[in-house]
């Protein structure tokens, strides 16, 4: 046996030790964590117990709608509120998330319904975590979170066609199956994964024929829960929230698309700005507006004006739930640059609207709008 095996042994003896001292249970007693750490025949070992911040943990559903908000609400928070007050250590939790490290942050990848239940319902900041180790293929991996959400002989929440279908998409992106273009071969592939990663659901040949013929049908591009982010998009967005083109055409001739703090809608009194998640763009645009309330003229021209915000959200999730929750997140930073700007001068123009695109297929175009309450000092 090799000394990186021995290590990793210990080090997830001492990582369920320490859980354990704390009123969790060992995940290697039960039947879906173990299966999720021995999927592939790759048998992974867990290398940490931690409390870390759960805004450090990026999602990644096996689901087309992963988050069941009713069964958080109705069945796993009384039974998280039950073990918090016999063991007030675990945070509520029989088992600590899975998670794998991703530099400063952390991959899901058994626990999003619990994740939903500590932040949303009992606004946790903080949750206990099991950190895996890197072993298995990109395959391996999917497998392991899949079957840690299996339906179980005797459990009540199945799989849909359309999350399994989703899930061989998944597959294909990862270049699983030999070749594609062979329907029969990867007919074949597809009964032994089926067989993997679907032992007690959807095992009739009529049950999987119709998973196949709609991986097959839809593929990618119409499967995919998202809708595609473009500047044909942008300009859509721009159209159906009401407000002028964000295009001018000068004395040639030609077209010029505005840039920040020139798009400005007199109608609705509003200079409509776009911004992502990404970095510090949101950040940067404010200390422009912050420098441009400096020039007297800037200030004149904008006087009835108020900032429009338009956010693109970077890595949404595919399930309305969690993107609802990215939004969330960022509308708290957005109040806070809100409470800054005002700060400065009566003069500082502050983002009154926020609008959020859809970004699901199944938001059928229908965008989330916020505006600012200046009395609650909040968006609502």
């Amino acid at each position: 046996m090799s000394q990186q095996h021995n290590n990793a042994i210990s080090l997830e003896g001492l990582a369920i030790q320490k859980a354990v001292a704390n009123g969790h249970k060992n995940p290697r007693d039960c039947e879906r964590h173990r299966a999720c750490l021995t999927a592939g025949g790759v048998d992974r070992k867990i290398i940490d117990y931690k409390i870390i911040e759960i805004s450090k943990i990026i999602n990644d559903n096996v689901r087309i709608q992963d988050i069941d908000v009713t069964r958080c609400q109705e069945e796993l928070a009384p039974l998280i509120e039950d073990k918090f007050k016999i063991s007030p250590k675990t945070m509520g939790l029989n088992y600590p998330l899975f998670v794998e490290q991703r530099g400063e942050e952390y991959k899901m990848v058994h626990g999003h319904n619990r994740k939903y239940c500590m932040y949303r319902i009992f606004n946790y900041s903080k949750v206990p975590v099991f950190i895996l180790d890197n072993q298995g293929t990109l395959a391996d991996k999917l497998k392991g979170a899949i079957l840690a959400n299996k339906k179980l002989e005797d459990d009540s929440r199945k799989y849909t066609v359309d999350s399994v279908a989703y899930q061989m998409q998944k597959f294909e992106d990862i270049n699983y199956f030999s070749d594609i273009s062979n329907a029969k071969k990867t007919r074949e592939e597809f009964e032994i994964l089926m067989n993997e990663i679907s032992p007690h659901q959807f095992k009739s040949s009529k049950a999987r024929g119709r998973i196949f013929n709609k991986w097959m049908k839809t593929r990618r591009q119409h499967l995919s829960p998202f809708v595609p982010w473009s500047k044909d998009y942008e300009d859509l967005i721009i159209s159906r929230n009401g407000y002028t083109s964000r295009y001018s055409i000068d004395s040639s001739n030609k077209k010029t698309r505005k840039q920040w703090l020139s798009h400005v809608d007199h109608t609705q009194k509003a200079i409509i700005g776009f911004s992502n998640t990404n970095g510090h763009v949101t950040r940067a645009n404010m200390f422009t507006l912050l420098e441009k309330s400096q020039d007297p003229k800037f200030v004149k021209m904008n006087s009835n004006n108020s900032i429009h915000l338009i956010v693109n959200i970077y890595g949404a999730q595919s399930n309305l739930t969690d993107l609802v929750s990215q939004e969330d997140d960022h509308l708290k930073q957005l109040e806070v640059i809100n409470k800054i700007l005002s700060s400065f001068s009566a003069d500082v123009l502050i983002i009154k609207k926020v609008i959020f695109p859809a970004r699901l297929v199944s938001q059928k175009g229908k965008d989330r709008i916020v505006t600012w309450n200046e009395k609650q000092k909040k968006f609502i």
